[in-house]
């Protein structure tokens, strides 16, 4: 058997390892693919990035430099949950105030029109009050004080009141008064009713307050108690 000379076995060795060396990449190669790599990382902030870049620079090998860069994507892709969840949260925080919003501009608008529905009842019942006493006479016809039973209420249609119910301040008069015209008001913090009968200016309180009742009767309360009057 013919035996290859030792030095043509060398020179076939060391061709044979140049040219798997020329197949590998260098560390330098490496370091630079990684920091590329690192950089388009976009979830990873400046410092962590430039954490990253400076154990780059210290890797020894290519070993080192491909652990760096798994760790650093590791990173991102926990850095890319955190922001997502976060993103979620300010989505559903966004709705649930824009739902809060809402549902409170919807009972503010229910309560303006509920406002406004009361007022337009209330304004339809001070008509309606004004409507039955004007130009009509009233005579008293049940009290706790005797001064009103029997006594004269007159409501005319120009706006002036008069009758035998009303008479000086501090007299004994059903309704002590020195007013000498009237108007139907709505008060619900004077009036148990909600309406007391003013003078032509709201100024002064003739009675404190007034009811209309089903049978066209009027109960009015004033400083000195309650009285019943029945139209003529």
């Amino acid at each position: 058997m013919r035996r290859t000379p030792p030095v043509v076995s060398a020179v076939a060795a060391a061709l044979l390892a140049a040219s798997l060396m020329g197949c590998g990449q260098s560390v330098e190669d490496s370091r630079a693919d990684a920091y590329t790599t690192i950089s388009s990382l976009e979830h990873l902030n400046k410092s962590q990035q430039d954490g990253f870049r400076a154990r780059l620079d210290s890797a020894a090998d290519k070993a080192a430099i491909d652990q760096i860069v798994a760790e650093a994507r590791s990173t991102d892709a926990e850095e890319a949950k955190q922001d997502a969840a976060q993103t979620a949260a300010a989505a559903e925080a966004s709705a649930s105030a824009s739902a809060s919003a809402a549902a409170s501009a919807s009972a503010a608008a229910e309560a303006s029109a509920s406002a406004a529905q009361a007022s337009a009842s209330a304004a339809a019942e001070v008509v309606a009050i004004e409507e039955a006493l004007s130009g009509r006479t009233f005579v008293g016809t049940s009290s706790d004080r005797s001064a009103c039973v029997g006594s004269t209420l007159v409501f005319s249609s120009d706006g002036t009141i008069s009758g035998t119910a009303l008479g000086p301040l501090g007299s004994s008069a059903c309704l002590p008064t020195t007013e000498t015209t009237w108007k139907v008001r709505q008060d619900h913090i004077r009036s148990a009713t909600g309406f007391a009968v003013t003078n032509s200016d709201g100024s002064f309180y003739i009675t404190s307050s007034i009811a209309l009742n089903d049978d066209g009767s009027i109960t009015i309360t004033a400083l000195h108690g309650e009285a019943t009057f029945t139209p003529q």
